[in-house]
């Protein structure tokens, strides 16, 4: 595999630092500056290095959620004076960094899978707690002459490629393969089917006319730009899409960590979540 591409940056007031983490890289953040490194080793050595005090905080992340935790991690450092530090990137392959050794305190998967390997791999301190749900929809450009009415005609000749998150890494991904699976598509798209890293790479792809179509999350698709959502996923046709949350057994601050968990599954932060198009799934605390 190619070396990763990591980009750093901070907010003006310094409580948040976002490092992001990809197979293809993505827009810019809004009111970020990003700072290009290129090998994926420094991922952990950045984190080790920012992450030995009690006033900061490292947390992997899927990359759906990059928008909404970066409002949560600049409101959190500002009422806490906490310096949250995020890389975003596909689930799978977080977790699999995490049980590498990187020193996350904290991640949120797009997917109980990913938190499936780092309970196997008994690196969870608390959790996992599901914070939000979500859904898959069909994007396309919005001058797309042709747009599919449902789900099926993606196999038409007018969707020449369709792009989603590579099931390996990204839940998203799995998600789609799942319920192309089960509505007996997924054979009949196989040569269509343009794989990436994760969810924003998809999204890219279709907002840049390198594909036809993508297959990714509706919070991703209304953060787009000039795109048609289509809403012609059955729900039913894969597993429920949730977003859990643990503490991971490399913190060295578990109790700074279970605090922003708990900020997480707050009222006010349900708020955030839900204004980004999350539906807030909090119905325990944590660390009970």
């Amino acid at each position: 595999m190619s070396p990763a591409s990591i980009a750093t940056a901070a907010n003006s007031n310094n409580h948040t630092l976002l490092i992001n983490v990809g197979l293809q890289p993505w827009r810019a953040l809004r009111r970020v500056r990003m700072i290009a490194v290129l090998a994926l080793p420094l991922l952990v050595f950045v984190a080790a290095c920012t992450g030995t005090n009690e006033d900061e905080l490292v947390v992997f992340a899927a990359a759906s959620l990059t928008d909404v935790l970066t409002e949560l991690g600049e409101q959190y450092g500002a009422e806490t004076r906490t310096s949250v530090i995020f890389s975003f990137g596909g689930s799978q392959l977080l977790s699999r960094q995490i049980v590498d050794g990187a020193p996350a305190d904290l991640m949120i998967s797009a997917g109980r899978q990913p938190i499936d390997l780092l309970e196997r791999e008994q690196v969870v301190e608390a959790g996992p707690f599901d914070l939000v749900s979500n859904e898959l929809v069909v994007v396309t450009r919005s001058g797309f002459s042709d747009p599919p009415g449902e789900v099926a005609d993606l196999a038409s000749e007018s969707i020449k490629n369709l792009s989603i998150p590579d099931p390996n890494l990204a839940p998203a991904g799995a998600y789609a393969r799942e319920s192309l699976t089960s509505l007996g598509l997924w054979e009949a798209l196989a040569d269509k089917i343009v794989p990436t890293g994760d969810v924003r790479a998809s999204l890219t792809n279709a907002e840049r006319g390198n594909t036809d179509a993508a297959i990714v999350y509706r919070t991703d698709a209304v953060s787009g730009s000039d795109l048609q959502i289509l809403d012609i996923i059955p729900p039913d046709s894969h597993s429920p899409i949730v977003y859990p949350v643990v503490v991971t057994t490399r913190t060295k601050r578990p109790e700074a960590a279970r605090r922003f968990a708990e900020f997480l599954v707050g009222e006010a932060a349900g708020k955030i979540f839900a204004r980004y198009g999350f539906t807030p799934l909090f119905n325990k605390q944590v660390g009970q």
